[in-house]
């Protein structure tokens, strides 16, 4: 099972200061994966309505995309030496006291082997078989949009997709982890 994901830090920030910050920004994320001595190409996209510049490491399978009011980090996989990269990213923010967004989001998807699409969804018309559901949960500290939809018009496999909008982004990370698992195994 993948363990793809993507992390969106974003900042509430005035226009006019915007490119200034995307210039922190951008310094703080190439200082650290250089203090890291990870190798990436940088490319920046000059576009009229939203200027990024994106951070590609092919060598460690992740990019990060710097907005003028966000960092966007998509892991293919999601293990101890990516949390190592985040954590060392976050760091330094805090050391050029850049506080945190007051929510993140982190977002995954999984493609599961599993039962038919129709047979874990039931409803009283057995013949409405639903392309995709989504699922809302707010309990109050995390926000949580969950689609299982399935793959494919003959497939067997189902696409989940969780979205969880946290106050810490490591709170957000072990949520849609233990969410994932859990719910990977009830579809298995």
């Amino acid at each position: 099972m993948p363990e793809g994901m993507v992390i969106t830090l974003p900042w509430i920030i005035h226009g006019s200061i915007g490119p200034s910050f995307k210039d922190l920004l951008e310094n703080v994320v190439q200082d650290t994966l250089r203090e890291l001595n990870i190798k990436v190409n940088i490319e920046s996209v000059d576009s009229s309505e939203m200027p990024y510049t994106k951070v590609i490491s092919e060598e460690k399978d992740f990019s990060i995309t710097i907005y003028s009011n966000a960092l966007v980090f998509e892991f293919s996989i999601f293990g101890e030496e990516q949390r190592n990269i985040l954590i060392s990213i976050l760091n330094k923010l805090k050391g050029e006291n850049v506080p945190l967004p007051n929510e993140v989001s982190v977002y995954t998807t999984v493609l599961l082997p599993g039962k038919k699409f129709s047979e874990l969804i039931s409803f009283a018309d057995k013949e409405y078989s639903p392309v995709s559901i989504k699922l809302i949960k707010n309990d109050g500290k995390v926000k949580e949009l969950l689609t299982i939809e399935r793959y494919g018009i003959y497939s067997s496999k189902v696409m989940l997709t969780l979205e969880v909008i946290a106050d810490d982004v490591f709170k957000g990370i072990e949520y849609v982890f233990k969410e994932k698992t859990k719910i990977a195994n009830a579809l298995q």
